[in-house]
């Protein structure tokens, strides 16, 4: 229990000599002369005696009054000496306020300027980054990857902030950890985003010839047909090359040859040969009608002028030509354009006679040659 506890649980005080025992007691003023037989404003004026620095002993009579107490106790402060020292404990402390005053506003106006000054930066530090991708995980064919816009794999972000794309070059199939940055002048978010390139190319498959002619029961591999088949992945597959034939060599017509290639990752390439089966030879003399065909021994055509003798002889100016069965519609069409190509050279003078030889390649053939002479 306190002084002031014990002095109000002892006497029997006023309200208004409890607020000078309050007062007191706030001020660290000590309470061992104040008495209830004072009145609150006797206590008033040895409370500030006390303050000001004075023995109150002078004017602890309850028969002075308070304006006595009041007087005396002023004339005793000016003569002691107290009201010079108060006076300039009074101004150093007006001077520490003034000080610590300038000092706050100092602080409070520089706040100001650098807030005014670096207020992006400040912003910046209170700033919420904002950054979401389209997905976890997303999947691409190796033939898209060069043409990729890592801006695509973002849904939203903070525009008014530095955005940092991938750079990771993506030419292989695999799996790849792509990291999105946005950031400011303070902080940065990151997120990442799993790309799968899968294989998506389908093997290149070549072959020799497109169009085929075959004499009637000539022998017919198809795979000799086969010029490569290659994958970006997997290499030389020609060995996995599968080809549905139906060709009938004891059959003149038309077939379908089918090769199907598929590579390791499931892409697949189909490429067609059509086969023309011509029509089996009779036994009859070389006439017109036998000499649009190629015979089984590939035995060119001839064809010569009927009215021209050896004494009609002329310059041969006419050029020989080739006609492939990639260049026309099947064989039949190929000789047919290349007799005409001959007999029109025999028409105009430029050549005595023609012949159509079959060409080959690789054992099969291929076309059709004129020859003048």
């Amino acid at each position: 229990m306190n002084d002031l506890e014990k002095l109000l649980k002892k006497y029997a005080w006023s309200p208004l000599q409890i607020q000078q025992l309050r007062l007191a007691k706030k001020h660290g003023i000590t309470l061992e002369y104040f008495h209830p037989k004072y009145d609150w404003e006797q206590l008033k004026e040895i409370r500030l005696a006390i303050e000001d620095g004075l023995d109150p002993s002078f004017i602890l009579d309850k028969h002075i009054n308070s304006n006595s107490m009041k007087n005396t106790r002023e004339q005793v402060y000016k003569i002691s000496g107290l009201a010079r020292i108060n006076s300039e404990k009074l101004k150093k402390l007006k001077l520490k306020r003034f000080i610590i005053l300038f000092s706050f506003f100092a602080v409070v106006i520089s706040l100001c300027i650098l807030l005014i000054w670096k207020k992006d930066y400040i912003n910046s530090m209170i700033y919420d980054l904002r950054l979401v991708l389209v997905a976890d995980k997303k999947t691409i064919g190796i033939s898209k990857a060069e043409n990729i816009n890592y801006i695509d794999f973002i849904k939203d972000y903070s525009k008014d902030c530095e955005l940092v794309l991938p750079n990771k070059k993506i030419d292989k199939v695999g799996e790849y950890k792509l990291k999105f940055t946005v950031k400011n002048q303070t902080k940065k978010l990151s997120r990442y985003i799993i790309l799968i390139v899968t294989d998506d190319i389908p093997p290149v498959l070549d072959l020799k010839t497109n169009n085929l002619a075959l004499e009637f029961n000539q022998p017919f591999d198809p795979k000799q047909n086969i010029l490569s088949a290659i994958d970006n992945i997997d290499g030389d597959i020609i060995n996995m090359v599968e080809i549905k034939n139906t060709v009938d060599i004891k059959k003149s017509g038309q077939y379908k040859v089918e090769y199907i290639l598929v590579d390791s990752s499931g892409n697949k390439t189909v490429k067609d040969l059509i086969v023309t089966v011509n029509e089996e030879k009779k036994t009859a003399n070389n006439t017109s009608d036998s000499s649009s065909k190629i015979n089984s021994n590939s035995n060119p055509i001839n064809n010569s002028s009927s009215n021209r003798t050896k004494s009609n002889i002329i310059s041969v100016t006419a050029v020989n030509k080739v006609f492939l069965f990639s260049d026309y519609s099947d064989a039949s069409t190929t000789q047919k354009a290349a007799l005409e190509y001959g007999n029109a050279a025999l028409s105009s003078g430029n050549a005595n006679k023609f012949e159509c030889n079959p060409i080959k390649e690789n054992g099969l053939y291929i076309g059709y040659e004129i020859k003048f002479s």
